[in-house]
């Protein structure tokens, strides 16, 4: 039987943000071995992370630094399957009564990381979904 590698996306070299474009994702995501999970919402995604919020009234403890495991889509209503990938918090942003998290992904499969390209390139046909950069 032959396994199926991971991917790891590693940080570009510049400080250049990849293109991102709105979403409406759902994901389950959880501290690493810790068995407490919290549902969130993609606000916006790119090839290589995405702008969490927290669904409903939910305050993730997570900080700058933090190693998350996630559930993409764990329903699969949107995506061809779920995807499972590492992420790690890069950022904190507040807004009104909002902690928002940014994530960037430190490891995916192989085979999720191909679902999870033709899904951003999807969007990426779609200029009504377009962000400024910043």
């Amino acid at each position: 039987m032959q396994s199926n590698p991971a991917r790891i996306v590693r940080p570009a070299e510049s400080k250049v943000r990849a293109k991102r474009v709105g979403a409406d994702l759902t994901a389950e995501t959880r501290t690493i071995g810790v068995p407490l999970a919290f549902k969130v919402i993609m606000e916006n995604v790119s090839r290589t992370g995405f702008l969490l919020s927290p669904a409903a009234n939910d305050r993730m403890p997570y900080q700058i630094n933090t190693l998350i495991e996630m559930t993409v889509d764990p329903s699969a209503s949107k995506l061809d399957r779920p995807i499972f990938l590492l992420g790690r918090i890069v950022r904190t942003v507040q807004s009104e009564d909002i902690k928002q998290f940014g994530v960037h992904i430190v490891q995916i499969d192989t085979k999720d990381y191909t679902s999870w390209e033709k899904y951003i390139t999807s969007l990426e046909g779609k200029p009504e979904l377009a962000l400024t950069a910043g």
